[in-house]
């Protein structure tokens, strides 16, 4: 493979990047080769276009910086990863709690100042603003989309996205922002990554991550809801489906991982990786936008059905396919049936 041929099969493994970013890169590999002098088969100084890419993404998810501030939230009670501290109630909460506290606590107060000691009558009054303050509290800490930052960790930190969802119906896209719109969610940031706990959530469930984030690592696992992925990039992509539905569209992965149940999986994706799926009594279905020829197969079913391409295998079938390919596609299935096809 000589130096061009080289730098185009690059350029098709990074052609996730930004253009500019994607630009910049083949430029310092294209110096690199010259100034060594490399002539001919080049891949005997850098190796295969695809295992330079592989480093180069490596490198590249872990330095990139992530664009987007605070994290926004529709909801009423919100806390930014950068605020750290207890959200605010909103005002009229402290009106409505002012208004019972005058209309019903005054006359109880005024009644057992004529009838207790007057050191019990401080004890009542004491135990009353208690209550008050418990009650703020507790309304306080029981919001939507809390958002808590381990360790002073802000919105610009976020790397990886973890998500745990339940039966509602959720959708993750690209946005302006960092963001959940959505009733009772679970956020907060540790480690690197933005952890999501929406399994006892109701309604629709929108998280956005800003242009050009791309993530180290996505993980989401689906209880018995609805799930649409769009326009997301991560170096690595894991879903995990459990009696629901997920679908993705435009989804970029270095390398993808799917594990259905009982459910189904609808995935539309371009990966520059392997490819592992697991399928139970569900059904799988991928669309990848890559040719045929990239991958080896290799593949199992025990009563249900599996096709990758132009080859089909049912009743206990079995692939094993080694083309020379640099990515492999590893298909496991039990009852239920995986469909994989090409651009």
């Amino acid at each position: 493979m000589n130096k061009q041929e080289f730098l185009d099969a690059l350029r098709r493994e990074l052609a996730a990047l930004p253009a500019d970013e994607l630009d910049e890169a083949i430029r310092y590999y294209d110096e690199y080769i010259s100034e060594a002098g490399a002539e001919g088969d080049v891949t005997a100084l850098m190796g295969s276009p695809q295992k330079v890419a592989e480093d180069f993404k490596k490198e590249y998810y872990d330095k990139k910086p992530v664009t987007g501030g605070e994290l926004v939230s529709k909801n009423a009670y919100t806390q930014t990863a950068e605020a750290g501290g207890r959200r605010k109630a909103p005002v009229w909460l402290y009106v409505l709690l002012g208004i019972l506290i005058i209309g019903f606590g005054m006359p109880i107060v005024r009644g057992v100042l004529h009838r207790l000691p007057s050191m019990l009558c401080v004890l009542v009054v004491l135990a009353l603003i208690a209550i008050v303050i418990k009650v703020l509290r507790d309304r306080n800490s029981s919001g939507n989309a809390v958002v808590r930052a381990a360790g002073g960790e802000t919105c610009s930190d976020i790397s990886s996205v973890n998500m745990k969802l339940g039966a509602g119906k959720y959708v993750l896209r690209k946005g302006t922002s960092f963001g959940i719109d959505g009733d009772g969610i679970g956020s907060f940031i540790r480690g690197g990554v933005w952890y999501i706990d929406a399994e006892n959530s109701g309604g629709i469930i929108s998280v956005t991550v800003p242009e050009g984030f791309a993530a180290k690592e996505l993980f989401v696992s689906l209880g018995a809801g609805d799930l649409l992925i769009k326009d997301i990039t991560s170096y690595s992509a894991c879903v995990n489906v459990g009696a629901g539905r997920a679908e993705t569209e435009n989804v970029f992965a270095q390398k993808a991982d799917i594990k259905c149940g009982t459910g189904s999986v609808k995935a539309d994706l371009s990966v520059n990786g392997g490819v592992d799926v697991r399928c139970g009594a569900g059904s799988v279905e991928i669309n990848l936008k890559n040719p045929q020829s990239d991958f080896n197969r290799h593949a199992s079913v025990g009563l249900g059905r599996v096709t990758i391409g132009d080859r089909t295998i049912t009743a206990s079938g079995k692939i094993d396919e080694n083309t020379g390919a640099f990515h492999n596609i590893n298909a496991d299935c039990g009852m239920g049936e995986i469909k994989i096809t090409f651009a």
